[in-house]
């Protein structure tokens, strides 16, 4: 735990000066505290890690502590003051007392070893990423983010969500700790819940692509957007049907909608506008949906595209204005998931949509943020495996 303050705190002041100088503290940094998260996930899965047993009083907690200060003056007081500090606990066990004798660097010896196993570790766990894609639901609260990796480490982003913080966490968790790059940034449409996270992965990371329909709508959110992507250098995209992105290792993002002539008139036009993208991979297939309503799942389902999908991201966070018959029979889920946050005012996701759901999809596979936290879905093109952060 010192190591890692130290380590942060020296990135935190070097890297006012330099950020490429505060790159080797970083890795310390990053080194020092996956071992300790590490550490904590082995011992969390222990069994009877972790045990309820119930509260306790107020007069309990005091005479603990109490005791527990007893102990520790009694410990260090004798003869009228304070005793000889004694050794470290490490440092009277027979083996690092014979470390010692032998080698007074044995401690740096032991510091380089450990940086060098979880250095090799983070190589080979987290460049590229073998032969699978991961397909991440990030927990954003009540928005929209999904983050996924190809098998060769590339990045693409689908939305941001509401809230700054909560999308660069949730990007640093789903990419190794020295990306800075997203290979391609999608916006499917100009709502806060969707673009402020979104604004905030401009600011932080160099984006090569950007893809996304300008529409006229007035919110300071979106002017932010506007300006950011003017100013990235990025290669921007217009979205419209046909319009796809192929990566080297096999990944394929097609673009569905929106229509070339928007939708006008709707419940909901700047939704309906929404950027729908199919994710495919192998066999294997990711409907994203934006926040399309039925107007926009109607046109989509009737333009003739393919969307059978393994997974569907279900529209507007699972509200009834969406996820109508006819997409989910174009589409033909075995899974699904929805992103919605915990005790939203909106009711999401909508007892009528989950009542839709279990026509095609059995409960067991219908993943919500707001229970499960993030959601990610791993493939390498044939088997399709799931795990959930909670």
């Amino acid at each position: 735990v010192p190591l890692a303050l130290a380590a942060h705190g020296a990135t935190a002041v070097v890297g006012v000066a330099s950020e490429t100088a505060s790159i080797p503290f970083g890795w310390l940094a990053w080194a020092a505290s996956a071992y300790i998260i590490e550490i904590a996930a082995i011992l969390a899965r222990v069994p009877a890690a972790s045990v309820e047993v119930g509260g306790l009083g107020a007069a309990f907690i005091w005479l603990y502590y109490g005791a527990f200060a007893a102990v520790v003056v009694r410990a260090h007081l004798g003869g009228g003051g304070f005793r000889k500090r004694t050794p470290a606990m490490g440092a009277r066990l027979p083996l690092f007392r014979a470390l010692e004798e032998k080698s007074p660097d044995w401690r740096m010896v032991a510091v380089v070893a450990i940086a060098a196993v979880l250095l090799w570790a983070a190589a080979l766990g987290r460049i590229g990423g073998g032969d699978a894609m991961t397909v991440t639901f990030a927990d954003v609260g009540q928005g929209d983010m999904t983050v996924i990796t190809t098998p060769s480490g590339r990045a693409i982003v689908v939305d941001g969500g509401p809230d700054a913080a909560r999308a660069a966490q949730a990007l640093g968790d789903a990419l190794p700790f020295w990306a800075r790059t997203v290979d391609l940034l999608i916006l499917t449409h100009p709502h806060s819940d969707h673009v402020a996270g979104a604004n905030e992965i401009l600011r932080r990371y160099r984006v090569s692509n950007i893809l996304f329909r300008e529409l006229d709508f007035d919110s300071a959110d979106y002017a932010v957007w506007l300006n950011l992507v003017a100013q990235e250098g990025a290669n921007v995209v217009k979205a419209r049907p046909g319009t796809a992105f192929e990566f080297a290792d096999g990944v394929r993002v097609d673009v569905l909608s929106p229509p070339d002539a928007l939708l006008s008139g709707t419940e909901s036009d700047a939704d309906n506008a929404s950027v729908v993208v199919r994710v495919v991979y192998g066999e294997r297939g990711f409907l994203l949906t934006g926040d399309l309503f039925a107007e926009g799942e109607r046109w989509l389902a009737e333009s003739g595209q393919n969307l059978r999908s393994d997974v569907l991201k279900i529209a507007h966070h699972g509200s009834d204005t969406s996820s109508t018959s006819a997409l989910l029979d174009a589409a033909s889920p075995s899974a699904a998931a929805i992103s919605a946050g915990a005790d939203n005012p909106f009711g999401h996701p909508s007892p009528e949509v989950i009542e839709r759901l279990k026509e095609y999809v059995p409960l067991e596979r219908v993943f919500i943020t707001a229970e499960r936290g993030a959601i990610v879905f791993e493939t390498d093109g044939e088997s399709l495996r799931v795990r959930t952060e909670r």
